[in-house]
């Protein structure tokens, strides 16, 4: 199978909510990049953004729009369409439809990811399912959100055998629709 083909079908397994299917792409000591959580190591992590959208849009839905392969790298376009029916970090469910463009970077060795970005626009997020309380935030204030209730799939493990951080820094104030 190809990564083009793995990466569709991966993105179909998490929309059925498999998400042992999706882990299957990953290195069990993968690199997941994301600075915010110092960049953490093991298949769980690969899951940061997926359970955000899970939990504001439990009827989160992925479409694989275009995979670039050159070498051991992919890139990929992906869409997440889904209705923010709870919370996304402290901004309570709005009811909207969100539509999120995702652009997944990402190295393989053979066939498993070993290293992994996934950059999102969450300034668009969050003037699609929270447009006044996007704009009324006061002072920038950066604090850590914890994330309950996120397991370690067996297999998994965190960088230097450490507890997993799950975990998300968060700065309040930010006007989302500033250029």
């Amino acid at each position: 199978m190809g990564r083009r083909h793995a990466l569709v079908a991966a993105f179909e397994g998490l929309n059925r909510r498999e998400v042992a299917e999706f882990l299957g792409l990953f290195h069990p000591d993968v690199i997941t990049v994301d600075p915010s959580r110092q960049n953490p190591v093991g298949r769980a992590a690969a899951l940061g953004v997926h359970w955000l959208l899970l939990v504001a849009c439990p009827d989160v839905r992925y479409l694989v729009d275009d995979v670039l392969e050159v070498g051991s790298s992919t890139v990929a376009q992906v869409t997440a369409v889904g209705t923010n029916t709870g919370p996304l970090w402290d901004y309570p469910a709005s009811g909207a439809q969100a539509i999120l463009p995702l652009c997944l970077v990402a190295l393989w060795q053979h066939s498993l990811i070993v290293h992994w970005h996934m950059y999102w626009d969450l300034p668009s997020t969050l003037r699609q399912i929270a447009p006044a309380q996007a704009l009324v935030r006061g002072v920038p204030v950066a604090r850590r959100i914890p994330l309950d209730g996120i397991s370690t799939p067996e297999g998994s493990r965190p960088r230097d055998d450490q507890p997993l951080d799950v975990s998300l820094t968060v700065i309040d104030g930010l006007d989302p629709c500033s250029p």
